[in-house]
């Protein structure tokens, strides 16, 4: 069931009356469990053994790993519950890949395999891995009602692209009683009606651009492929933020908040805020469960003394970080998708963060050298646009159908690249393939751009938009009723 669909508004209108109309409100959390449920099992019931099989096993060892004094008995719940929930991901997500891998190296004929992916099970098997790591550590309590424990896996405005909430978070509001709030559901409303514009207007006509040029890029020329990898970025944040926009939203209906996934990212001045800023809490997990324990652990401490023993002693901290790094990206790369550019994705930015940080004290010198400070306007307005080409690159890898295809459109780009009324007209055709092309072109980039100045006065910290939420709603409406693009599509990050 769609975010961006009428059945999905009536589910969640009968489920929002039922919510607030409810005569004893302690049993509001067994409404949301009933409609997460329903939500869930609506896409198929066959997701629904995943689920059951991640909770109730993070749900058993967590408690166990609580009332057990033996630490090295609680390690091995632990190993297990990410053995068990890992795996499960693993075998989904990757076993094509693997064949892939074997079929190329080997030059042998594989069998077909095609595991359709349970949905969001590559965000809530993190959140669970999360949970027992947290009762682990003594950072939260386990939960003793597994009903409760399950709605935390399946929330439903969560379930689709997250965000990864922390159990610690999210227990407070998802258990409490909520009265209806005309200012908190207008408030989110006015986010709803924010991400579906993001939806729907701006990914939404960006989307068929970029589609139709990525699925034939030997059909197109140079401009048309700088485009629409641009395009790409355009429509990957629109339509991962209006996701965003839209869970969040949802959520607040019901009183309960969940945590941010985006801060402004377009304006970041490195690639390292860049993923401080770009699915917050993906880069918060990695940072929490794999960067920092990769960096504490025997095996970079073997690595610090080894070099404290060489000529590049300066640099053992640097060398624990940079493994730590590595580490991070290269599984992120392995998140993101089961096919080879996913991996180059995540090694290309590991080896970006990576010079980051051997190079970092030389930049500082540079800029002392020239003078440069924190208020330096023109330099600020350069390192966005550094990171903003950075970004793009890394974005043309990641949507690619292959590198292959990488290749061409570097080349494409560097020798078949003109400005000329036939490369221009041609580049704007792929909107529609037709002589409207023009006029539905004209009116993404509009769109795009009135978009840009919001997110700019949020970025200068000015209120101007939010003083008048009622005339910006109706734009919003008019906007999307008149150039969304609406039916069954699915948002960009549920693939992965």
């Amino acid at each position: 069931m769609s975010l961006i669909t009428g059945k999905f508004f009536i589910f969640l209108c009968i489920l929002l009356i039922v919510y607030y109309v409810l005569p004893n409100k302690k049993y509001q959390w067994v409404l949301l469990l009933c409609g997460s449920l329903f939500f869930y099992t609506y896409a198929s019931p066959y997701y629904l053994i995943f689920m059951v099989i991640s909770s109730f096993s993070t749900f058993a060892l967590g408690k166990a790993v609580a009332h057990t004094d033996n630490r090295s008995k609680a390690k091995q719940h632990i190993i297990l519950a990410i053995l068990i929930n890992a795996g499960i991901l693993f075998v989904l997500k990757y076993t094509v890949l693997l064949f892939d891998i074997a079929a190329s190296v080997f030059h042998i004929n594989t069998p077909e395999v095609n595991f359709i992916l349970p949905l969001g099970i590559s965000f809530y098997t993190f959140m669970v891995i999360s949970y027992i790591v947290d009762v682990y550590k003594g950072e939260i309590e386990p939960e003793t009602n597994y009903f409760k424990y399950l709605l935390y896996v399946c929330y439903f405005p969560q379930i689709i692209e997250g965000p990864i909430n922390r159990y610690s978070h999210m227990k407070d509001d998802l258990y409490s009683e909520h009265s209806f709030n005309f200012i908190v559901c207008r408030d989110a409303s006015y986010r709803i009606l924010m991400g579906l514009f993001k939806k729907v207007v701006i990914a939404g006509r960006f989307g068929v651009y970029v589609d139709r040029v990525f699925d034939n890029v030997h059909g197109y020329n140079g401009l048309t492929l700088l485009l629409a990898t641009v395009f790409y970025v355009v429509q990957l944040y629109a339509d991962f933020s209006g996701c965003m926009d839209l869970v969040l939203g949802i959520s607040k209906l019901f009183g309960i908040e969940m945590a941010e996934n985006f801060n402004l990212p377009l304006f970041s001045e490195n690639v390292s805020e860049f993923w401080r800023r770009w699915h917050i809490t993906l880069g918060a997990w990695f940072r929490d469960y794999i960067y920092y324990p990769v960096f504490r652990s025997e095996f970079s401490k073997k690595i610090k003394s080894f070099f404290a023993k060489t000529p590049l002693k300066m640099q053992s901290m640097n060398m624990v970080a940079a493994f730590s790094l590595f580490c991070v990206w290269s599984l992120t790369g392995l998140w993101h998708g089961a096919a080879i550019h996913y991996i180059v994705w995540g090694l290309y930015y590991a080896v970006i963060l990576i010079a980051g940080v051997f190079l970092a004290n030389d930049f500082k010198k540079w800029k002392r050298k020239l003078k440069i400070t924190k208020t330096t306007k023109w330099f600020k307005v350069f390192c966005i646009i550094r990171t903003l080409v950075i970004v793009t690159f890394g974005e043309l890898i990641f949507r690619a159908n292959t590198m292959a295809d990488v290749a061409f459109i570097i080349k494409k780009v560097a020798t078949d690249f003109s400005l000329s009324f036939g490369s221009i007209s041609n580049a704007i055709l792929p909107f529609t393939e037709d002589n409207t092309a023009i006029a539905y072109g004209g009116v993404a980039i509009i769109c795009e751009l009135c978009f840009f100045v919001v997110e700019y006065f949020a970025y200068k910290e000015k209120d101007t938009f939010k003083k008048h939420k009622y005339a910006n709603a109706l734009i919003l409406i008019v906007a999307t009723l008149l150039f969304g693009v609406f039916g069954e599509s699915g948002f960009l990050y549920m693939a992965y």
